[in-house]
């Protein structure tokens, strides 16, 4: 390899260093507004205390920009349950609208099948704020333990009761992902980056 060569590699190698920084400090940032859109789309379909908090997406995302030989990957974790209340669950008995997922699969309760999970339900209500049912009248004795029993059966009651209207009615698709994270925001970004990098790349193909 000539002198010539050398220079040009080098130059390449910078370059190519150059853009690869330039697209991790990009994709980061475009990560950080998705989880703040996402947080602001949970906000307003009012499911922010439902378990679906920005902290549980952060949870997943320790390393969200990853460098890989095929390119820059970019990794936007979320806990298993965000497409259900995405794209919303037909009930046994009756639909609230689900709407099908890309594969078109469509989520529903069925006919004689379990009920919506009670545990998920009260820990709902739990982050509502629904913690203290001691005003609710009950049978029973009337020291401290045998109260806080009646409390806990009263949650387990309510909870029971929400978890059955869930599994024979449904529940409404939210759109709170599926608004933020589309066809339409990928564009965007196509866009964005190849309005800051493309004549760098341009640059290096030319080496």
């Amino acid at each position: 390899m000539g002198i010539h060569d050398r220079e040009g590699s080098t130059r390449e190698s910078k370059m190519n260093s150059k853009l690869i920084q330039g697209l991790t400090n990009e994709l980061d940032e475009f990560w950080m507004e998705l989880v703040k859109d996402l947080k602001a789309s949970m906000v307003k379909q009012k499911i922010y205390s439902s378990g679906m908090t920005a902290q549980s997406i952060g949870e997943f995302n320790a390393n969200p920009i990853t460098l890989t030989s095929n390119g820059i990957k970019v990794t936007l974790g979320m806990p298993e349950h965000y497409i259900y209340l995405d794209r919303g669950v037909d009930g046994a008995l009756s639909s609230r609208g689900a709407l099908a997922t890309e594969d078109g699969k469509r989520f529903a309760y069925k006919k004689g099948g379990k009920i919506a999970n009670i545990g998920a339900v009260k820990k709902f209500m739990q982050n509502r704020g629904i913690t203290k049912l001691s005003d609710l009248k009950s049978s029973g004795g009337n020291t401290r333990s045998g109260k806080a029993k009646r409390a806990d059966m009263t949650l387990d009651q309510v909870a029971f009761v929400i978890a059955r209207s869930i599994w024979a009615k449904g529940t409404k698709p939210t759109k709170f992902y599926s608004n933020v994270v589309n066809d339409k925001k990928m564009k965007a970004l196509e866009r964005r980056l190849m309005e800051k990098f493309g004549s760098l790349i341009t640059d290096i193909v030319k080496l």
